[in-house]
């Protein structure tokens, strides 16, 4: 679980189980869908600013549970 009230950033973190490879090619599906992130290794980071909305977070969420469960 996040502590919200101690955190105090716009960045996101996780780390994919499968891999590198996998991580790669998540990023990739995730920008066919308009989702830009980045990789460091098996590492996903995402980054929100101003124009980000909660449904925004919401819908780029689900988005990675449906492509991590393909």
């Amino acid at each position: 679980a996040i502590d919200r009230e101690a955190v105090q950033t716009n960045i996101l973190y996780f780390e994919v189980r499968e891999g590198a490879a996998r991580a790669a090619r998540l990023v990739t599906e995730l920008a066919q869908h308009g989702i830009r992130a980045l990789t460091v290794g098996s590492l996903v980071r995402l980054v929100t600013h101003i124009d980000v909305s909660c449904d925004d977070c919401v819908a780029a969420a689900d988005a990675i549970n449906r492509l991590l469960e393909a």
